[in-house]
């Protein structure tokens, strides 16, 4: 009995290139990790959706007030009653007594 390597599936008497984007599988159809950037849906690898971002194989909602985001701490995108801070890089509700301006 041969056992394939990581990044290669038993197929027949031989070991074959699991498809990209899965990193390992069981079968060319069945992942069981991708590669980063990707998550784990089941036996599929997939792209998080717009509002998550990807990390260890799993997508996580962004932060509170992130539309997008690139990780727990780093937003790119606010919703619309947020203001976004560039030294932060988090969506903020505006001090009272001042207003979001969305002139520029």
């Amino acid at each position: 009995c041969v056992q394939c390597d990581s990044g290669f599936y038993s197929e027949g008497v031989e070991c074959a290139t699991c498809n990209e984007p899965c990193l390992e599988c069981n079968t060319a159809t069945e992942c069981t990790s991708c590669f980063p950037g990707f998550a784990l849906d089941g036996t599929s690898c997939v792209t998080c959706p717009i509002g998550t971002y990807e990390n260890s194989g799993f997508c996580y909602d962004c932060p509170a007030g992130c539309t997008e985001c690139e990780d727990a701490t780093i937003c790119t995108a606010c919703e619309s009653d947020r203001a976004f801070n560039f030294f932060a890089m988090t969506c903020d509700y505006c001090a009272s007594g001042t207003f979001l301006n969305t002139d520029f």
